[in-house]
């Protein structure tokens, strides 16, 4: 985990990091003129559901559903899809279904260009085998914690306000409900 650390802190990622990400993204949810819906994974291992239904309220499904025909009652129909949504969502289903949650479209367009053109699947796939159980990871490295916070603080905290993670989730969820409650 420290090789990693070092890599990305030393620039290695062209993205700019999940704090500059954050950054835009709340400032895309603050401005009025944008529709933003922010789901955290820990809201979605929280409550699965709860977090497929307001996704299916944000993007209008109800309204897709009476613009459609199909059999029964529109509120019938959403939950079929609703429930479909849910078990699909769900750890065992992508495991089972493995094949369509890896990089084998990537993989494929550059094994050769890796030097692995006679592997047929990519060697890592998306789904973890913990289920991406909140807090499984090994301990973080005090060393690498630590600089994680100073990216915070030089980030978010000067940017945004926010002293912690959990402030700035909190916000956000507040600002949501406030928007669409």
């Amino acid at each position: 985990m420290k090789e990693f650390s070092d890599a990305i802190f030393a620039g290695v990622s062209h993205s700019g990091g999940i704090w500059n990400f954050f950054d835009s993204w709340y400032s895309a949810l603050l401005d009025p003129d944008v529709d933003v819906l922010w789901i955290f994974f820990e809201d979605l291992k929280a409550d699965l559901e709860a977090q497929v239904r307001k996704i299916a309220d944000f993007i209008g499904l109800k309204g897709v559903l009476e613009s459609s025909e199909g059999d029964g009652p529109i509120e019938e129909r959403f939950e079929v899809r609703i429930k479909v949504a849910v078990s699909q969502s769900k750890h065992s289903f992508m495991k089972e279904h493995i094949e369509k949650f890896d990089e084998h479209f990537v993989f494929g367009k550059r094994k050769v260009a890796m030097g692995l053109q006679d592997l047929r699947k990519p060697l890592v796939a998306k789904i973890r085998a913990d289920g991406g159980v909140v807090g499984s990871r090994k301990i973080i490295p005090e060393e690498v914690s630590k600089r994680l916070e100073e990216k915070w603080k030089a980030i978010i905290e000067s940017r945004l306000g926010f002293k912690t993670y959990e402030e700035f989730h909190q916000e956000i969820i507040r600002i949501q409900n406030s928007h669409y409650n």
